[in-house]
């Protein structure tokens, strides 16, 4: 049986998690936000299998939904402004462009992203109908 991440992977991604362990490799050393806490356990009421803080290409997703090829970005309106006139801080800039890297990644490895706004906020219904939309 092909492991979920055989085809989304790099060689020297697999490469990584093979030696440090999937565990350890999915779990960044910091602790989930409190939009992420509350995405997940959205997820997990709707019985929808995750992995939190997937890595890919070097940067870390929110969520990746294996079953659904979908990644998820749980954006705080703080650290991801929608439009650059927003940004007044430097890491603003560096991380609106962080976000276009990422969805690129993403499109090029053919997999959908959903990008969930702090100030939008979704209920679970909502969030069930963006993953099988």
């Amino acid at each position: 049986m092909k492991s979920i991440f055989e085809n989304i992977l790099s060689p020297s991604e697999r490469k990584r998690l093979k030696y440090v362990g999937i565990k350890k490799s999915l779990h960044p050393r910091v602790k989930f936000t409190s939009l992420e806490r509350k995405y997940y356990l959205m997820l997990k009421e709707l019985n929808i299998f995750y992995v939190p803080q997937f890595p890919m290409g070097g940067r870390f997703y929110d969520a990746f939904l294996p079953d659904q090829n979908i990644l998820l970005e749980f954006d705080g309106s703080f650290w991801h402004p929608e439009k650059e006139e927003d940004c007044k801080y430097w890491f603003q800039k560096r991380n609106m462009k962080v976000d276009a890297l990422k969805n690129d990644m993403a499109k090029k490895k053919g997999m959908k992203i959903i990008r969930i706004r702090e100030e939008k906020p979704v209920t679970k219904d909502q969030l069930k109908e963006l993953i099988w939309g």
